[in-house]
């Protein structure tokens, strides 16, 4: 059993091609545990990114025996956060990427963001 004090769980939008239009969605469950070290958990590949699919994909990890994490980062998909709330309540932290909230802040706020702190 993995000791993961948090839990990372990932994810790609994938094309399969260019002609056809169907996206998937890679999903990749990381853990770190307290040394700072990585150990990728589990992968998925999803059609869709919605709370059934998440869902499923966190009652899998459980079942194939790994332990419930006491945090997951994740990014701000809301399929995804009510798929945690659903499935493990309270009784995980869970909190926003940072990586994923800059990344928005420059995006949304690129130009307001810039021009504040010059």
């Amino acid at each position: 059993m993995i000791d993961s004090t948090y839990n990372v769980l990932s994810k790609k939008l994938l094309k399969k091609s260019d002609q056809d239009n169907k996206d998937m969605c890679l999903a990749v469950i990381t853990a770190i545990n307290r040394m700072g070290k990585t150990t990728v958990l589990a992968v998925s590949l999803m059609s869709r990114e919605n709370t059934d699919n998440y869902e499923f994909l966190l009652k899998s990890y459980e079942a194939i025996g790994f332990r419930r994490p006491t945090t997951v980062l994740t990014d701000q998909h809301l399929g995804l956060i009510a798929a945690i709330k659903k499935e493990w309540g309270d009784k995980v932290n869970h909190q926003l990427c940072l990586f994923h909230v800059y990344r928005d802040i420059q995006k949304y706020l690129g130009d307001f963001y810039s021009l504040s702190y010059n």
